[in-house]
């Protein structure tokens, strides 16, 4: 076995130096510009699947190289391009913000201009209640900025709350929506009077409203001034609901405030006129 093994080894050497010498001589003819011998057919007959072999594994070897390379360059010029789209992302959100809050403070401007009885304080939402059992917000206005206890607090759109605690620089609002809430309110349309107190979930409700009352739903409710806390003519919200009537004397009815109070971030502090005395 193993002098058939070393036979085939040495049959293969000679083969392989026959292939050299063939190839050499034929490197020489080419070289010296003679003539092409008779072995020079059988020397390329016998080369050509090796060079064949060689040329097309140095062209795979070359595509693979350049495909490597442009693999390369095309994933930095993607990593690249996520940090330009990151960047623009957060310059968009920045421009978006900025315009949002410049429409809003558009509306607080044209409220402003219309509302000539009163003067105003502007101030930001800096955080709200997160208990979940009180509604309130804190505004970045306190003691330092002019602000006292039970002044009122309003939107361009409506009646927000009060003030129910003031400290150096922020202040508590009580939200209308809270249960501890009263606010004193006309019907604008029927002029009939009620109670209107919070409900928790963003909504209201009017009490001690009149049996007799010609309210409908999608009439307009307002402050009426008595208490000595809230303004007179502040939009409170629009009725969505009557309750059937009953046996006793007065009948309730539920108010969609006008002001969104959920999503409140820049309020109006009334300071005049009625500033109520007392801090906290």
């Amino acid at each position: 076995m193993l002098k058939k093994d070393s036979k085939n080894r040495h049959g293969i050497i000679a083969v392989i130096i026959l292939l050299i010498i063939s190839f050499l001589l034929l490197t020489i003819n080419i070289k010296s510009g003679e003539a092409p011998t008779f072995v020079e057919p059988i020397v390329n007959t016998l080369i050509s699947p090796f060079q064949e072999l060689v040329s097309a594994t140095i062209s795979g070897i070359n595509r693979i190289l350049r495909n490597y390379v442009f693999l390369t360059n095309i994933q930095e010029e993607n990593s690249r391009l996520r940090k330009d789209i990151d960047s623009l992302k957060f310059q968009n959100n920045i421009l978006v913000e900025r315009l949002n809050k410049f429409q809003r403070m558009e509306k607080l401007s044209d409220f402003l201009n219309t509302a000539i009885d009163f003067n105003f304080l502007p101030a930001d939402v800096v955080a709200f209640d997160s208990t979940g059992w009180m509604k309130t917000v804190t505004i970045n206005k306190g003691l330092k900025d002019g602000i006292r206890k039970n002044m009122t607090v309003v939107t361009y759109n409506g009646l927000v709350g009060r003030v129910v605690q003031t400290m150096a620089g922020y202040s508590k609002v009580l939200l209308i929506t809270d249960p501890r809430s009263s606010v004193d309110a006309i019907i604008q349309r029927t002029r009939d009077r009620g109670i209107v107190i919070g409900a928790n979930h963003n909504v209201l409700e009017m009490k001690y409203l009149s049996i007799n009352s010609d309210v409908k739903e999608g009439d307009v409710v307002i402050s009426s001034g008595a208490g000595g806390i809230f303004q007179k003519g502040l939009s409170i919200g629009v009725i969505s609901k009557i309750h059937e009537k009953n046996d006793g004397l007065f009948r309730r009815v539920a108010i969609v405030p006008s002001a969104d109070l959920l999503r409140i971030e820049e309020l109006l502090v009334i300071v005049s006129p009625f500033e109520a005395s007392g801090t906290e």
